[in-house]
């Protein structure tokens, strides 16, 4: 379609500005320039004078269109009669004038066609930029909306918080906060202007890691990361659920794992690697495995379960000088990653 290419776009303006803007001054100007070629070169072309009248043609039939180009077409012939007749020149004028008449009809037409369907893909672009910006609009403010909401409950959870002298219930709660605090994270990762469509992994991982240190107590804690996930594109879901299951592992870490007079180390490894996105969260805290956790696994492991049954991704808590995570999952076909 001309609306997908440079050269078209701009031949769209061209037209429009020229013709399509200015129709009667682009006519006039078009048998002007076509009179004044006659006047000096009729006697010089001799019958090729015949092919000026394409001139005022071509304006008329961009300018107004199907009807223009139409009755430039039929009256072409007619004014290149005049001009000899003018000139005393009348054996310039074509063999067949029937055949040259229906072919300047034919031409004016097609090129009147053309210029209809200029006009056609010039209002379909002005529709289209027009349900843009108004889907843009909309977009905006369902965002601006709902990041909104995520603040307005997490408020509230904390107000509770404070309310409440239950230590069971306020442990729960900053759970359910953390949870929130991921949701929001994301969603305003993934609609921030300053965000390019190709998710930076990186970055929302290092803003994840922040957030969580603002509720915990981090000054004995090192965390390391070493992500390698190059160009790579992750869907608004996929994204979602590496954050919420990120944040599960991390705060079970702050919370269980930090060694008696020692430091806390965390890291957090993200590659690919034969199509599959690795995640590896390691602390130096004493470790479990699922298999101790029988009968007795809290929200938070029941959380990474389910959303790991909706990615089709493998996990596992394993002892291994501490706790070690991993996750893994098969990205979509669409997923690119630079070597």
């Amino acid at each position: 379609m001309l609306l997908n290419f440079n050269g078209n776009t701009l031949l769209l303006k061209f037209h429009k500005k020229l013709f399509a803007d200015h129709p009667l001054n682009s006519t006039v100007i078009g048998y002007l320039i076509y009179a004044a070629a006659m006047l000096l070169l009729v006697n010089h072309l001799g019958v090729s004078s015949n092919f000026i009248i394409i001139i005022p043609l071509i304006s008329a039939a961009l300018a107004y269109g199907l009807p223009g180009g139409a009755i430039a077409g039929a009256t072409g012939l007619p004014l290149n009669l005049l001009f000899f007749n003018m000139f005393g020149s009348m054996e310039y004028a074509p063999e067949s004038l029937f055949v040259t008449e229906i072919s300047g009809i034919v031409l004016g037409t097609a090129i009147g066609y053309l210029s209809e369907y200029f006009r056609t893909i010039d209002n379909a672009r002005k529709e289209l930029a027009e349900a843009l910006e108004s889907n843009q609009l909309l977009l905006n403010e369902l965002n601006h909306r709902v990041k909104n909401n995520l603040n307005i409950i997490k408020d509230l959870l904390q107000l509770q918080l404070t309310r409440s002298d239950n230590p069971e219930f306020i442990e729960e709660g900053k759970k359910i906060i953390e949870r929130v605090h991921s949701i929001a994270l994301t969603h305003e990762f993934l609609h921030s202007k300053d965000q390019s469509l190709k998710s930076n992994i990186d970055n929302f991982i290092r803003e994840l890691i922040n957030n969580i240190s603002e509720i915990y107590d981090t000054n004995n804690v090192i965390i390391e990361s070493d992500i390698h996930t190059g160009n790579l594109t992750l869907s608004n879901k996929q994204l979602t659920f590496m954050g919420l299951i990120i944040n599960e592992v991390i705060c079970n870490s702050l919370k269980y794992a930090a060694p008696k007079d020692n430091e806390l180390k965390l890291s957090i490894a993200i590659f690919i690697e034969n199509s599959y996105l690795q995640l590896k969260i390691q602390d130096n805290g004493p470790g479990f495995s699922l298999d101790e956790l029988t009968g007795n696994r809290g929200l938070g492991i029941l959380l990474i379960s389910s959303i790991s049954k909706t990615l089709k991704a493998e996990y596992s808590f394993k002892k291994n000088n501490g706790c070690l995570f991993e996750l893994s999952f098969n990205l979509s076909s669409g997923y690119r990653a630079d070597d």
